[in-house]
């Protein structure tokens, strides 16, 4: 860590990002349904990680042991957050990195203690 910078680099959380503010297709998709798209990716990535397009997607990402409920992560976030309720601007990285951070939370609900980094992961 160079400066006191937290990570700001994940290519999966930037995939999440470039399908909301990157037209495809002219298409962009709003934060609700690029999460409901990765939860489905992420699924699907832990069945059979070397044929997912999740791995096509995000070359070089690692294995996923557990699903993770992001849309349920976002509700809880949003409450919180209003990161929906956003027009003209679009949800940033530490966001992103949030949602994903509260969906492993709730997947780890039998644990008895969580503890983050720095760079809020766990």
């Amino acid at each position: 860590m160079k400066g006191g910078r937290l990570k700001e680099r994940d290519p999966l959380f930037e995939l999440v990002l470039k399908w909301i503010t990157k037209p495809e297709w002219d298409m962009t998709l709003t934060l609700r349904e690029a999460m409901a798209k990765c939860e489905a990716l992420i699924d699907a990535h832990v069945e059979n990680p070397e044929r997912s397009q999740l791995s096509q997607s995000c070359p070089g990402i690692g294995q996923f042991y557990t699903r993770l409920p992001l849309t349920k992560a976002l509700d809880t976030y949003s409450t919180y957050n209003s990161v929906e309720e956003r027009r003209f601007v679009p949800p940033t990285f530490s966001e992103v990195r949030q949602v994903f951070n509260l969906a492993q939370v709730y997947r780890m609900r039998q644990c008895k203690m969580l503890t983050f980094d720095a760079d809020d992961t766990l």
